[in-house]
This record gives C-alpha cells, sequence and structure tokens, in this order.
C-alpha cells in the first residue's frame, strides 16, 4: 500500500491480517472475495484506527474489521467542584459554607474500525465492523457515503462528528447483543444535511446532538433506550420509521426546534413521541401510534403543531376507571328505561 500510486485499486486476498492502515491517498481497497466473512484485518494495535483515512476519495469495500477496542478510562474532573456561598450582612461578605472536590468519570475510547479524518467523497460499503469503540467515525468529513454495512457490538455503530455534512447512511445493519445506556447505533454531533435512510437498528437507538437540517427517513428501531433522539437540534425531517419495544419512540429535548415528525409508526413503546425542555414549533402529523403513552409534553414545549395522527384508543376501554364509567352508564339507562315503563 505505501508504493500505490493515487487512483490505484489494491485487491486483498482472503484470509487474516493484523495492521493498522494509515490511507493518505486516494485508493480503493477491495476483497478479492467480496466478502467481509473470509477477509478480516484485526487491529495489530488496539489502541488505535484499523483504518485511518487522510485522504479524499477513498474506498474500503468487503472486509470484517474488527478489535479497535480500549476500555473506558476512569478519570478525575477538578473544574467539577462546587462552591456554595451566602452573603455575609455583618462582614459584608460573602463566605463559603459548602465546598466539595472535583468529581471522577468515565471517558469512553474513540478507537474506531474505519476513522474518516478531514476528508470528503469516500465510500465505506459492504464490511462487518465488529466489536470496536467506534466502528465508523467520520470527523470533520464531508459527501461520504457509509452504505450495505453490517455493525456488531460496537459501543457506537456510526459517528457521523464535528461539521461533517452531506453524509448518507444508508441500508445499514446494526445490532448490540443488549440494550444498554451507554452504546448507540448511529449518532451525529454538530452536523448538517445529512441522509439517514433504510438502516436496520436492534438494541440501540439514532440520536441527533445540535445537528439542523438532517433527513431521517425509513428507519426501522426494535428495542432500545431512545428510539430517536434530537438534543438540541433544528429543522430535521423525521419521516416513515418504524420504531418498537423502547422507552421512547421518539423524543426531543433541550430547544429541539422546527422539526417535523410524519408519517411514522411507533408502537408497542413506553411512551410515544415525547416533547420536553423547551422544544418549540414542531410539527407532528399523520402517525400511527400505539404506546403506553402516545404524546407527551412537558417544560414549555410550546406552539406545536399535532394533527392527523392515529391513535389507538382501543387500549383505554380496558382501564378500570372506563370500565366503572361503562358500568354507571348501563345502571342509568336501565333506571330511565324503568321510569318509562311506569309511565
Amino acid at each position: 500500500m505505501k508504493n500505490a500510486s493515487s487512483g490505484s485499486t489494491i485487491i486483498v486476498h482472503p484470509g487474516i491480517y493484523s495492521e493498522n492502515i494509515e490511507i493518505k491517498r486516494s485508493l480503493s481497497i477491495i476483497s478479492k472475495s467480496g466478502s467481509p466473512n473470509d477477509t478480516i484485518i484485526k487491529a495489530e494495535n488496539p489502541n488505535y484506527h484499523i483504518f485511518h483515512v487522510n485522504a479524499s476519495n477513498v474506498t474500503i469495500c468487503g472486509f470484517t474489521i474488527t478489535g479497535a477496542f480500549e476500555e473506558p478510562e476512569d478519570y478525575y474532573f477538578p473544574d467539577r467542584g462546587i462552591n456554595v456561598s451566602i452573603f455575609n450582612e455583618t462582614s459584608g461578605k460573602d463566605e463559603v459554607v459548602h465546598s466539595s472536590d472535583g468529581q471522577w468519570g468515565i471517558v469512553p475510547k474513540n478507537w474506531a474500525g474505519i476513522c474518516v479524518d478531514g476528508t470528503d467523497n469516500n465510500n465505506i460499503t459492504d464490511n462487518t465492523i465488529l466489536g470496536n469503540n467506534r466502528g465508523i467515525l467520520i470527523k470533520s468529513s464531508n459527501n461520504n457515503l457509509i452504505e450495505n454495512n453490517t455493525a456488531i457490538n460496537n459501543d457506537g455503530a456510526i459517528s457521523i462528528w464535528y461539521s461533517s455534512d452531506f453524509n448518507s447512511i444508508i441500508n445499514n445493519k446494526i445490532s448490540f447483543d443488549e440494550i444498554t445506556m451507554n452504546k448507540y447505533g448511529i449518532s451525529l454531533i454538530e452536523s448538517k444535511h445529512n441522509e439517514i435512510h433504510n438502516n436496520n437498528l436492534l438494541n440501540l437507538d439514532i440520536i441527533l446532538l445540535q445537528s439542523d437540517d438532517n433527513n431521517v427517513i425509513n428507519n426501522t428501531i426494535n428495542f432500545g433506550v431512545w428510539g430517536i433522539h434530537l438534543i438540541e437540534s433544528t429543522s430535521n425531517n423525521v419521516y416513515c420509521n418504524s420504531i418498537s419495544g423502547t422507552n421512547n419512540g421518539i423524543i426531543l429535548r433541550k430547544d429541539s426546534n422546527s422539526n417535523t415528525l410524519s408519517d411514522n409508526a411507533v408502537f408497542e413503546n413506553s411512551m410515544g413521541i415525547r416533547l420536553e425542555s423547551c422544544s418549540n414549533n414542531n410539527t407532528i402529523s399523520e402517525n400511527i401510534l400505539k404506546n403506553d403513552e402516545e404524546i407527551y409534553f412537558s417544560d414549555c414545549s410550546d406552539n406545536n403543531n399535532i394533527y392527523k395522527n392515529k391513535i389507538d384508543y382501543s387500549k383505554y376501554l380496558t382501564r378500570p376507571y372506563v370500565v366503572i364509567m361503562i358500568s354507571v352508564s348501563a345502571v342509568i339507562i336501565v333506571y330511565v328505561f324503568i321510569l318509562l315503563l311506569r309511565k
């Protein structure tokens, strides 16, 4: 690979390889068989990316990529200490009445199976990404295609971070063996105009943080914690997704404004659609909802437009207060009928 000129295609024969590969020129790296099952790239050093892409117009296709994983680190944050003061009228000064030290926290590692770092127009297709801190990590990179990959048991499967715009994440299969709070399927951070289409997620979620003008369309989420989760994210389109078995089907938090949620099938979740922390001016329309609770607002979430949603009301007929109302109504009807007969 070091001797390959820009624009070359490198064909990799079946086998198991231990590598950490720096790609600094435009190359196509393709398995000869086209099958990830027989062409496997393992991290030689697990504390680094397996493929680190520092050039544009790179293709990586047909590999199993595994082993870029380092355990999270316990770290002491001295600036998380707290001082509480009150004004002493006698002395005329603020006096500290409570003080605490900093706090310990867990810092995850971000070693990736494939890291695309500050480059554009790359294709990552038909790979199996297995057991990494981050499966595919896109940082400050635009117009990349991530398609037809299978991501299994990565702490974060596909990460689109920090001014990574106009990327397409399409037809990927993403799973984790169990549901856990600190894993995710697809995450966007501070990124715009991305297309997230036709992905299938098991036990994982889609999360947008401070990310605007993205399209999240026709994805399937079975089980998870958050479903589709928008935080401080504006003007996104969330259309035609199927979400089931999560705590929240779709949740908008912390000033997630002017988003459109339409034609989604949200069923068998604890909460269907949840808006909180001043999430305003959103449109929620023509969704199919069948959950423990359907639509919930809190914390000054105002001026949202909600219409033409299909809600299954049959579950309310099985609740005790409904049975009591029906019973009381029946008694009243019988009583009125008896009075009429006496006349």
